[in-house]
């Protein structure tokens, strides 16, 4: 079975938000921010210390802003960084692995590099090392059979496949 497609901002903004917080530096931040507005909260209720907690309080606010306007563009700015999602993508699932086919060169790898597979009813996450993983849209498949036949060779070859 051969998917070919390029990547559309949809197709890749849901693996970018879900992997977004999974970072440790936006976790810190995070926690950062809140811990910056819940001083600047108990300041003020205790009365003292007026400034400092209006400073505390918009810059934690501050914080939580810009995270979240991070996480609304982070797919435009990974199209933007990524050339990968900018490629044209001629792939082959078959029992034997997968083929990558790019400029007249075909590469071949086995099953065995996907850790595991997130599927969702827009696209398909094939994970592979630490923290990568190749996004499948569902629009790539030309039938429903077509995409039954590779659920099929995900259940067969990928340890775990988490159904979202």
């Amino acid at each position: 079975m051969t998917l070919r497609f390029t990547y559309e901002r949809d197709d890749i903004a849901p693996a970018i938000r879900a992997n977004f917080f999974s970072q440790a530096g936006i976790r810190f931040n995070t926690t950062l921010a809140l811990c910056l507005i819940a001083l600047g909260l108990w300041l003020s209720v205790g009365g003292a210390a007026g400034g400092l907690a209006m400073a505390s309080f918009i810059a934690g606010a501050g914080f939580i802003a810009l995270l979240l306007i991070m996480w609304i563009f982070s797919p435009d700015i990974a199209l933007w960084r990524e050339p990968k999602y900018r490629e044209f993508y001629n792939l082959t699932y078959s029992d034997s692995g997968v083929t990558f086919r790019k400029g007249g060169v075909a590469t071949n790898l086995p099953w065995s590099i996907y850790s595991h597979v997130v599927a969702e009813a827009s696209c398909y996450r094939l994970h592979h090392g630490t923290e990568s993983w190749i996004v499948l849209p569902a629009r790539a498949f030309f039938s429903l059979q077509d995409r039954a036949r590779f659920e099929a060779l995900l259940a067969a070859h990928v340890p775990r496949v988490e159904r979202r």
